[in-house]
């Protein structure tokens, strides 16, 4: 579902009723927004308590980075340079929705040439950059 917003400086309301989706499931279920370009996963039950589904990550190395891609929600997605330490990434330690595909940049590779791209409830995946 989306719902167009606007809300005014200094201003709370109500955006969305969620009563027609029926009961929530806590363990299976989160909450996805976007505002002024950033996107926000709020989870409804703490992460230990989460039925995750297995994701399938696709990766592929592409100019500057890696583009990474999902089929269900994946959470926690971490990027790593296969042994050494200090690399820099755009981006680390995020969710990914369905379908959705990222770039990430690499920023410094701190002379990795191989990297490991791992999340909660997805197998670890190596690519070469």
């Amino acid at each position: 579902l989306t719902t167009e917003v606007q809300v005014g400086a200094g201003k709370a309301m109500r955006c969305l009723d969620t009563t027609d989706f029926g009961p929530i499931s806590l363990r299976n279920e989160f909450l996805h927004a976007s505002f002024a370009g950033m996107d926000v996963t709020y989870l409804l039950i703490g992460e230990r308590y989460l039925h995750l589904p297995k994701a399938s990550l696709a990766v592929r190395s592409v100019e500057g980075g890696i583009e990474i891609s999902t089929d269900v929600f994946t959470r926690q997605v971490t990027l790593e340079m296969d042994g050494v330490t200090g690399a820099v990434f755009e981006d680390d330690f995020f969710d990914m929705l369905p379908g959705q595909t990222r770039t990430i940049a690499v920023i410094n590779s701190a002379g990795g040439s191989q990297m490991k791209i791992s999340a909660l409830n997805a197998d670890p995946l190596k690519i070469q950059i």
